[in-house]
C-alpha cells in the first residue's frame, strides 16, 4: 500500500482564526483533514 502525502502541509499548532490545528486526521485526493480546536477549547475537525 502506498502511503499518501498531505494535501496541504499544516503544522500542529498552526493558527486559523480562533482555530488551532492539533494534527492531521486524514488525506483524500481533493482535501487534507486535520483536528483544531478554538482558542476556547472547543474541538472540531476541518478540511483545508
Amino acid at each position: 500500500m502506498k502511503t499518501r502525502r498531505h494535501t496541504v502541509a499544516v503544522p500542529h499548532g498552526y493558527r486559523i482564526g480562533t482555530w488551532i490545528v492539533d494534527e492531521h486526521l486524514a488525506a483524500g485526493t481533493f482535501t487534507t483533514v486535520y483536528a483544531a480546536h478554538r482558542t476556547h477549547d472547543t474541538p472540531l475537525a476541518t478540511t483545508h
